[in-house]
């Protein structure tokens, strides 16, 4: 249901270095006399995404924005917010953090938005240390439903003629806001940054890499889905289930030719999977360098308009 554990550059690509090593060891012993307890242990480091420093262009976007918070179940998550306007909910990906989006924000609010980002559930200075899809989807429900009343003291209650006007996610925040459509959030227009399309090799990734058995696999997935009552079957595919509830939502689709963590037929079969939505295409950017073109940001800009 999330992405694996993940190499600071490549978020889904995971390396056999040393840490791995040992956890595959540890993982294969705990396998052999008690699966249950395996399952557990494969569901925890499952959950488990680790935090990056934030480098100095991050810590600039942050700087220029307005910081509150918002509790999201047991959950206390940092949110900044640029601008003035409609609302546009930034949603980072796995492994991520709101900073990340800092250049969308700042690129919105110039263009007459007011753009909010948040560190997510598990992730940079949120309180929890553990997430998944259902965390995340959590995390932008309650982004979203908090910015009427005000995140903070500049910003004046939104009335009904300037509600949430748009979701961005990128990467796996797309799968979540794609996941938080699903469950009942309603938004006007839906931006998805290099979505994946089948969350489901995720988990085979994460099983091949640490040794995990079909059994153990099959049980981390079962405790996620009686933690969260999900049905895997339907969450592994986002987007789907998203058009299935929703299919008059606008969505547009941006994703680069040249992406080596999530290829571009995925950005291609998310945007199939929606009746009203518009795939682009970049080539050069690869992953995350989408979310500080200004081509891109452009793009977001447009659509989110009136």
């Amino acid at each position: 249901m999330v992405d694996p554990i993940a190499s600071a550059e490549n978020s889904t690509t995971v390396r056999a270095d040393g840490p791995v090593r040992l956890l595959r060891a540890g993982l294969g012993a705990l396998q052999a006399v008690a699966p249950p307890l395996a399952a557990a242990w494969g569901e925890r480091l499952f959950r488990t995404p680790r935090r990056h420093p934030t480098p100095p262009r991050e810590r600039a976007w942050l700087a220029s924005a307005t910081q509150s918070f918002v509790e999201a179940g047991d959950d206390v998550l940092p949110v900044w917010s640029w601008g003035e306007g409609p609302v546009v909910v930034l949603a980072h990906g796995w492994e991520g953090r709101g900073s990340q989006m800092g250049a969308l924000g700042v690129g919105l609010a110039g263009a007459g938005f007011r753009a909010v980002a948040f560190d997510g559930p598990g992730h940079g200075g949120a309180r929890s240390r553990l997430s998944s899809l259902p965390q995340l989807a959590a995390g932008i429900a309650a982004v979203a439903a908090a910015v009427d009343p005000p995140l903070g003291p500049k910003h004046p209650p939104l009335g009904p003629k300037n509600p949430v006007r748009a979701i961005v996610g990128h990467s796996f925040g797309a799968a979540a806001a794609s996941w938080a459509v699903a469950q009942g959030l309603n938004v006007e227009r839906l931006v998805l940054l290099a979505p994946p399309f089948d969350l489901d090799g995720y988990v085979v990734q994460f099983g091949d890499v640490l040794g995990a058995s079909s059994r153990t696999v099959a049980g981390l997935v079962a405790r996620i889905e009686r933690r969260f009552a999900v049905d895997w079957q339907e969450a592994r595919r986002p987007a789907l289930a998203a058009a299935r509830r929703a299919p008059a939502t606008r969505v547009l689709v941006v994703h680069d030719r040249d992406d080596a963590e999530t290829p571009w037929r995925d950005g291609e079969a998310v945007a199939r999977s929606w009746p009203r939505a518009e795939l682009v295409t970049t080539t050069g950017l690869g992953h995350r360098r989408l979310l500080r073109s200004a081509e891109v940001i452009r793009r977001v800009a447009d659509f989110a308009g009136p």
